[in-house]
């Protein structure tokens, strides 16, 4: 038998929301809602072992690079606006 593919797209807008779960005892979820549509991420089984651990630091590091990219785009989007005002004053 073949491996399983699945394949699922979210483009985040005003009406996302993302939350996390804590949980003294279990581990945590993470819930992304968007326009009535909602996508958990947590890990599977209730104990956090090695493989776990790694991919939750997987998770951080793409969370992160997504964050840098974003204020990239935000700040240089913000200076090309800047510059396209002076230039109509």
């Amino acid at each position: 038998m073949k491996l399983g593919f699945a394949s699922f797209g979210v483009q985040l807008g005003e009406n996302t929301r993302i939350d996390l779960s804590t949980y003294a005892a279990d581990v945590p979820i993470v819930d992304v809602r968007v326009n009535g549509c909602s996508m958990t991420l947590t890990l599977r089984g209730d104990v956090v072992d090695d493989t776990g651990l790694a991919l939750a630091h997987q998770l951080r590091d793409a969370v992160n690079g997504f964050v840098a990219e974003c204020e990239r785009l935000h700040a240089e989007q913000g200076d090309r606006a800047a510059s396209s005002e002076s230039a109509a004053a």
